[in-house]
């Protein structure tokens, strides 16, 4: 249902401006790109429905002189599109971003890390995921503000396949508050089938957790954030 909503609200916008009546869907995206995953809310807070597009390249690269994430695997460009939505029933491109996927695959063991898309109280959320046998989930919290986006917060949760102990850190970047969880799965035996996430943490309440408050700095645009191979690019920022 959402994706056919998606794609009649697509039927105004075209890639790099406001557009009332397309003549077919192919007005909607490039050509050479194909919609992987949306989401939709108010992001822009003027009661309207915007929505949010991650949208992937037809025709993949070859990497065979990578020299960030030492591999020659396949690689499918992706970017961000985020659109508001106009009282005259039109919507607006607000950003296109790709910088936050980085430009090649530094996902689990060489793969693609992007995850899904999703919302937060009219917040965008991005889910990345690296590793290998050691996973690390990675979860940004865009918010748009001072007419661009801004990553608010950003979630690290790690811990070993086959699943055990789960260690995350949530970032709270404009309280400053950064929270610290351990789930060790010696206390219990309900992490040993199913994916350790902080809904279990928070279901069981059974986990070590402390609190520490990083120094407030300026928000940093999503666009100013390059990913690429670190574990944690963000940590190191918010901690400087």
């Amino acid at each position: 249902m959402g994706k056919y909503f998606i794609i009649l609200l697509l039927m105004y916008c075209s890639w790099n401006r406001t557009y009332a009546v397309p003549t077919t869907i192919t007005d909607l995206i490039p050509k050479s790109y194909i919609i992987i995953d949306s989401a939709q809310t108010d992001f822009n807070n003027d009661g309207l429905l915007d929505f949010a597009l991650v949208v992937r390249a037809k025709d993949s690269i070859i990497l065979k002189t990578d020299t960030v994430c030492f591999g020659d695997s396949v690689y499918y460009p992706k970017q961000i599109m985020i659109f508001f939505a106009e009282r005259n029933k039109q919507y607006k491109l607000s950003i296109t971003t790709s910088v936050i996927f980085g430009s090649c695959n530094w996902g689990i063991q060489g793969s693609d890390p992007f995850r899904k898309i999703g919302v937060k109280k009219n917040c965008l959320t991005i889910s990345l995921m690296t590793g290998g046998t050691l996973r690390c989930e990675l979860l940004y919290t865009v918010r748009f503000q001072n007419n661009d986006w801004y990553i608010i917060g950003a979630t690290s949760n790690v811990y070993q396949v086959p699943y055990s102990d789960l260690y995350v850190t949530d970032i709270d970047l404009i309280t400053g508050n950064s929270d610290h969880y351990v789930l060790r799965e010696r206390k219990s035996s309900y992490t040993k089938r199913v994916k350790p996430n902080l809904a279990i943490l928070y279901r069981h309440k059974k986990f070590d957790y402390k609190r520490i408050k990083i120094p407030l700095k300026p928000l940093l645009k999503i666009n100013d954030l390059i990913p690429e191979t670190e574990i944690d690019p963000l940590w190191d920022w918010a901690k400087g």
